[in-house]
């Protein structure tokens, strides 16, 4: 009678602790169902808020480190919808679509902050860098193309002044040919311009 009853207790302790697991399963596949049915979706529609929170829900089971790549990934998504917005002259969209964007780039710089007050891990931070020079680039061919303005991001939620920043302070730790040298002093110079993405080309070049 011991055994029966002990299998049975054993039963139901296992799907006790199954079902957390289950919950988180039909969790994510609603979620996954939700980000493809408002995938298409923009700023001003009204499955668009749907989209922003499927969105934010992915960050929660990733590492500090990784969030900023995310954040990045989704500023990028931001450009791309003001993209759309701008092919089909949706001129009510783009004021909430601009809002998005300096979001989600604020969003970003707040975490870039937080890892690169924390780690001393050059590859990481130069996987970010990365990540932020096609973020710059696509604004750029955004602005150039479309003359949007508003893009530019705030002095103190700028992502590639806080990764140039991390970048420029590991740098002058390490001996540096004369052709590195130079083209680091050049990018130190654009730093103190203020213009950041220009100094992040010439960091990220030091190396090829």
């Amino acid at each position: 009678p011991a055994a029966p009853l002990f299998s049975q207790i054993l039963s139901s302790f296992r799907i006790f602790n199954l079902k957390p697991v289950l919950a988180t399963l039909t969790l994510l596949v609603i979620l996954g169902g939700a980000l493809t049915f408002t995938k298409n979706s923009l700023p001003g529609d009204l499955l668009y808020p749907i989209k922003r929170v499927v969105e934010k829900s992915q960050a929660v089971l990733l590492s500090e480190k990784d969030k900023p790549n995310l954040n990045l990934e989704m500023a990028n998504k931001r450009l791309e919808e003001l993209t759309k917005i701008a092919k089909t002259n949706q001129v009510k969209k783009l004021a909430p679509a601009l809002q998005e964007y300096q979001s989600s780039l604020a969003e970003a710089a707040k975490n870039i902050a937080r890892v690169a007050a924390t780690t001393s891990d050059s590859i990481l931070i130069t996987k970010i860098a990365g990540e932020i020079q096609k973020l710059e680039k696509n604004r750029a061919i955004l602005e150039k193309t479309y003359g949007i303005a508003g893009l530019a991001s705030e002095e103190e939620a700028n992502p590639a002044k806080i990764i140039v920043e991390w970048l420029i302070e590991d740098i002058e730790k390490r001996t540096l040919t004369e052709k590195q040298a130079l083209l680091f002093e050049g990018a130190k110079e654009d730093y103190k311009n203020g213009d950041y993405s220009l100094a992040l080309e010439k960091i990220l070049n030091l190396n090829q």
